[in-house]
This record gives structure tokens, sequence and C-alpha cells, in this order.
């Protein structure tokens, strides 16, 4: 049986892995019903609003704090790094979706990562079509002879936009799909008392 402080949990980072930015807002931060449990769990909130406001290292340092004890967590130690990686990666694609161009250096300064890390993790993120960019080793070499020199840069191909948004609609609602119901769902049935009861205030002594 879930406690409602797993709740809290699951449900915020489903939230922030899954949903897009406005639903991030109105199913989560906004949402009256689900406000119950964010409150027994404030930084799941904090690191929600961070990721809302495109604060996302503070978001991932939140995380990170924590993460030893969702590890620990019976119900959710088994969804937890796969929930993380959804986060930091959904954190670098929305990172680089308004740039045409942005050096991984910039990157790396943001999600405090080494440059050749941060490579591996665009590369794959560019493999598995999350990002519609190349990886340019050549491009803006400074002309220096020390190591690592290189200014490696994410360049965005051009694709036309009204394709872009449909694809983005598909994906959202596939995200959607994968999330959401559950969620909603686990809200439902805290509501109903059938499978999950909020902390009950602790009795005064007299």
């Amino acid at each position: 049986m879930l406690s409602a402080n797993d709740v809290a949990v699951y449900g915020g980072l489903c939230a922030m892995a899954f949903f897009e930015r406005e639903e991030l807002k109105t199913q989560l931060l906004d949402n009256s019903e689900f406000k119950v449990y964010l409150e027994l769990e404030p930084h799941i909130r904090e690191a929600a609003q961070a990721f809302f406001s495109a604060r996302y290292s503070v978001t991932l340092g939140i995380l990170e704090r924590h993460r030893p004890d969702f590890a620990v967590d019976i119900f959710l130690s088994p969804h937890v790094d796969l929930l993380y990686r959804e986060i930091r990666q959904k954190a670098l694609v929305q990172t680089f979706y308004p740039y045409s161009t942005l050096e991984l250096s910039t990157l790396s300064s943001h999600f405090s990562t080494p440059i050749d890390d941060l490579a591996t993790e665009t590369v794959q993120l560019i493999e598995d079509g999350k990002i519609k960019a190349r990886l340019d080793n050549e491009r803006n070499v400074l002309a220096v002879d020390t190591p690592h020199t290189d200014i490696q840069v994410l360049v965005a191909r051009q694709v036309d936009q009204r394709s872009r948004v449909f694809q983005k609609s598909l994906k959202m609602a596939e995200q959607y799909q994968k999330s959401a119901h559950g969620l909603l769902l686990n809200m439902r049935l805290a509501q109903a008392e059938l499978e999950i009861r909020p902390p009950q205030p602790s009795r005064e002594s007299s």
C-alpha cells in the first residue's frame, strides 16, 4: 500500500519526467488535490517549481541530495534510476530547444558535468531522436596548442516547424498515457481513502 509520502514523491518525479511544462503547472503545482501530498515532501515541490522555471541545476541538485532516501524506499527504489534519467534527459533537451547552436561548455557549466561525459549523453539523446541535432567537433576550433581546446557545438538541424509541432504533440500524448493515468488514479484512490490515507494530525498530549 502506498503511503501519502510515496504518492507525493512518485507523483512529483513522474510529472517532472513526463509532463510538458504547462502540464507540470496545472496537473501538479496548481493542482489543489495534489498540493496536500506535496506539503508532505516540500523538497519535491521545490524541485518541481525549479524545473518549471527552467532552473534545472537546482532541480537536479535537490533530487541528488534525496536520492539515497528514495533508493531505500521499498516502493520507489525500482523506479528511481529510470525517473532520474528521464528528468535529466528532459532537462538537457529543454535547455537546448531554444537554440540553433550551443556550446557544450555552456551545458557543462549549467549541469556541472565534464564536457566528455556530456558529449556522451548528448550523442545518446541524438541517437534516440530526443534532440534533432548533430555534434560538431570541428567547427570553432581554437588555434591554441593546448589539450582540450576544441569547442564542441550542438548544431540544430532545420526541421519544418509544422512537422516539429506535430511530432512534439504525438510525443506529449505518448508520455501522458504512460504516466498521467496512473498518477491520477492514485490521487482518486487517495481521495476515496481506498488505498492511500494522508497522515492524521498527531494528538496533542494533555
